[in-house]
């Protein structure tokens, strides 16, 4: 809710997966700090930028623990900064908390500078899956490939 603050949002979630007031406490406090909120979690979500908030819905998903986070989209509309922030939080997820991330994007430079497979599925079905660096180096050749036949 927007006129609630980042730390009222939490803390309502927290409820609803039925954390205990203890629990809950430290859990709140946790992923504020990790999403860094600390310095807006007390202002209302009304007033926060467009990064904050998906920062704030990362959080809110991180507050159980989750062996696996699904998003979509999660840097859908962000600035390249609010990507970035974005980006580092859920690399240090994946790395530190060793949370599995799976996500959608239409952006091909996001997949390659976060993740460590890439799938990309066509009408529900996975028709590729391999490393951002082979995609990569498959779009360098095509795009060679159009060059040289005068077909670009």
């Amino acid at each position: 809710a927007p006129a609630l603050t980042g730390r009222e949002n939490l803390d309502f979630h927290a409820r609803l997966h039925g954390l205990s007031c203890r629990v809950r406490d430290r859990r709140v406090t946790e992923v504020i700090e990790l999403s860094g909120l600390s310095g807006s979690a007390d202002m209302a979500v009304e007033a926060y930028s467009p990064a904050m908030v998906q920062r704030l819905e990362i959080a809110r998903a991180f507050l159980a623990h989750p062996g696996v986070l699904f998003l979509a989209e999660p840097t859908k509309g962000l600035d390249d900064s609010g990507r970035r922030e974005i980006w580092d939080l859920l690399r240090w997820m994946n790395s530190e908390r060793r949370v599995t991330i799976v996500f959608t994007t239409h952006d091909l430079d996001e997949a390659a500078a976060i993740c460590n497979r890439v799938a990309v599925v066509d009408g529900g079905e996975v028709v590729a899956l391999d490393t951002p660096e082979t995609f990569s180096s498959l779009l360098a050749i095509s795009d060679r490939m159009l060059k040289f036949d005068g077909t670009s």
